[in-house]
């Protein structure tokens, strides 16, 4: 019998070291071959993969080695959708269908905007498509080639819209990269009128869903679908305890610990559903996720199943696993849940295995943070020094040596160090330190993305209001995806839907900011940022004067005692 799958975004998921080909069909909503489709996915090298249907419609995707692979499913006019399949032992061959949702022009249409190969594909200078009487929408374009490539990129009142895609006119289309298909039209003349009807695309209610013919495959999978359900619904569940007001600082560590518990039983329970020992690893490196969050496991160490997450021994320490991600932190918390953090014999074992230096660096640099979290100062003192001698031109190692090192910028009675950033309001002013002499300013790096940095908004503002005629202002800096997600977050009438309406903030956050880049970027080495939200206080010299107490409600009572 054949089970149906429901399609869901996932987070983490992992597989075993195998050879497993993967068979699929991808199918319209009416069960139809789409024009154009593909299955994409990444090698072990870090390549993309694209690989296109054969004459009877199959796409086959062999996966060589790999713990997991995560398939990405497009195809023109539809949805794309990505999911992390696990490989089992004793299974070479996977055979599935995806039936995809199509792409919808929904009923509180704004705009159509219009991207392509004549600005180059900038979301930043899209323009808008001229809205004729028969609701259709058009734009003229001269360009300086007879062949045209295009997405459109529709905006709703209320309904979710966040991605470009193939329009309603294309002689033939090319695949983006990154899940959408892109229109492509030739004109001699090099004039080409765009027409886009938004009729082309259909309205309703979509399901998208795998089929997999294999029900061995089907009964695994369907255990692996639970447990991340179950992780998802933990970070949902613990962030929605952090957001509520009406608990204090303790109720709230107090709830979330007994979440962490909760789920935690959950996670096992199900793990030990599944006979196959490579899903069953998926299950446990979950576990792991839950009872570890982050760099915190206090008050799980007696609850955790020492006997299963004794099981992740069972995968070799040169595996790909360790270098996927930050799937080391799993590792890592394994050893030290099992009370192995003075002596981690398999840690040790990656570290001398043939895997990436950023992995040997990864799990150093987290040994050294527990370490100093828990005040194991001599053990964290011998981490960090095989940190810097074995590896020390990481990235890791950069920055565990701005977190912990002896010669950091970022500390009390230093001058802050130099750097230069673009005013987000005015990018011919610059902002360094020379700028910022004359005032107490507060340096914030932060992120839209980032929910405990918009929980300090509140706080922020609050500052600004009362201190900002006291010779003080702020500074942010944002880590994000790109200066036109700052400016449209700071654009937002509704900056934090959960509060209630009368403690929306409406302003603008009319402070300077800047857009500092990528967590590559050099101003996340200067500034020393290893987490966000990150604080620290300069005097009008430039001397930084505090870097604790800055958050919350301790921001004001740590301002008070600077500004007069």
């Amino acid at each position: 019998m054949k089970k149906l799958i429901l399609f869901m975004f996932m987070i983490a998921a992992f597989s075993a070291e195998s050879k497993v080909l993967f068979q699929c069909q991808i199918l319209t909503q009416d069960e139809k071959i789409p024009k154009k489709s593909l299955v994409s996915y990444t090698n072990k090298v870090g390549e993309t993969v694209s690989n296109e249907p054969d004459d009877e419609g199959i796409i086959r995707v062999f996966v060589d080695s790999e713990y997991f692979v995560e398939l990405t499913f497009s195809a023109v006019d539809h949805i794309s959708i990505s999911q992390k399949f696990p490989i089992p032992i004793n299974l070479d061959t996977i055979n599935l269908m995806a039936k995809l949702i199509p792409n919808q022009i929904y009923n509180d249409l704004e705009a159509i905007y219009l991207v392509g190969s004549f600005n180059g594909f900038d979301f930043d200078t899209a323009v808008e498509m001229r809205k004729n009487e028969d609701n259709t929408f058009s734009y003229l374009v001269e360009y300086d080639s007879d062949t045209l490539k295009y997405q459109i990129y529709p905006k709703f009142l209320k309904s979710p819209s966040n991605r470009t895609f193939n329009g309603s006119m294309s002689d033939s289309y090319e695949y983006d990269g990154a899940g959408d298909y892109r229109s492509v039209i030739i004109n001699p003349s090099r004039k080409f009128e765009i027409k886009f009807d938004p009729k082309y695309f259909p309205s309703g209610e979509f399901l998208s869903l795998v089929d997999f013919q294999n029900e061995d495959y089907a009964d695994w999978h369907n255990n692996y679908i639970k447990i991340l359900r179950e992780f998802d619904a933990y970070l949902g569940d613990r962030s929605m305890v952090f957001l509520d007001q009406k608990l204090s600082n303790e109720e709230k560590t107090a709830k979330s610990l007994q979440l962490k518990k909760d789920y935690m039983s959950r996670v096992s329970e199900l793990t030990n559903q599944i006979s196959d020992p490579n899903i069953r690893i998926t299950g446990i490196l979950e576990y792991l996720h839950i009872a570890h969050d982050g760099v915190n496991v206090r008050g799980v160490e007696d609850l955790v199943d020492k006997k299963l997450i004794q099981e992740i021994y069972s995968v070799s320490p040169s595996s790909s696993l360790w270098s996927k991600g930050s799937k080391y932190y799993q590792a890592v918390f394994a050893e030290i849940l099992l009370g192995k953090v003075q002596r981690p014999e398999y840690l040790l074992k990656i570290i001398d295995s043939e895997q990436p230096n950023d992995t040997k660096a990864g799990i150093l640099s987290l040994l050294v943070t527990y370490c100093h979290y828990n005040e194991l100062e001599d053990l964290k003192d011998e981490y960090y020094d095989m940190l810097m001698k074995q590896f020390p031109d990481t990235k890791e190692a950069a920055r565990t040596r701005a977190n912990f090192g002896k010669d950091k910028n970022i500390v009390l009675e230093k001058r802050i160090p130099d750097f230069s950033l673009k005013n987000l309001d005015d990018d011919s002013e610059t902002i360094s330190p020379a700028k910022l002499r004359g005032k107490y300013v507060l340096i914030d790096v932060w992120g839209t993305w980032c929910m405990p940095c918009l929980l300090e908004i509140p706080h922020l503002v609050e500052a600004y209001n009362k201190f900002k005629d006291m010779n003080f202002t702020i500074y942010s800096v944002a880590i994000d995806a790109s200066a036109s997600q700052v400016k449209k977050f700071r654009d937002s009438k509704n900056k934090m839907p959960w509060l209630p309406k009368e403690k929306q903030i409406e302003t603008n956050l009319p402070w300077l900011h800047s857009y500092g880049g990528s967590w590559e970027s050099d101003i996340v080495s200067i500034f020393e940022v290893v987490g966000v939200p990150t604080a620290f206080l300069i005097d009008p010299e430039g001397k930084i004067i505090a870097t604790e107490g800055l958050r919350g409600e301790l921001l004001m009572e740590t301002l008070e005692k600077f500004i007069k």
